[in-house]
């Protein structure tokens, strides 16, 4: 479903050449498909730039209190994020 809408948004910028402001906590999506992300954490800009920028270990875990798996995915080239749990 995300997925689908994600794609769209993205059709549509790509065919007007318009801005498209999303907001959402899922950055599998916001990594594959935003060119710019904005990281807050408690309403204050924590980091802006690319997805291989802004998606970072320590920032990730400071902001949303997990752990998590950081790659680049071989088929789209996009990063990925994957929570887990340390011990579990």
């Amino acid at each position: 479903h995300q997925q689908v809408e994600m794609e769209y948004l993205s059709a549509m910028q790509s065919k007007n050449g318009s801005t498209v402001i999303i907001v959402t906590h899922v950055l599998i999506l916001a990594a594959g498909f935003c060119s710019r992300l904005i990281m807050l954490g408690n309403g204050n800009i924590l980091s802006d730039g690319t997805p291989d920028e802004v998606l970072q270990f320590s920032l990730i875990q400071k902001v949303y209190g997990v752990n998590v798996y950081i790659d680049v995915n071989p088929f789209t080239k996009s990063v990925y994020v994957l929570p887990y749990e340390l011990g579990g």
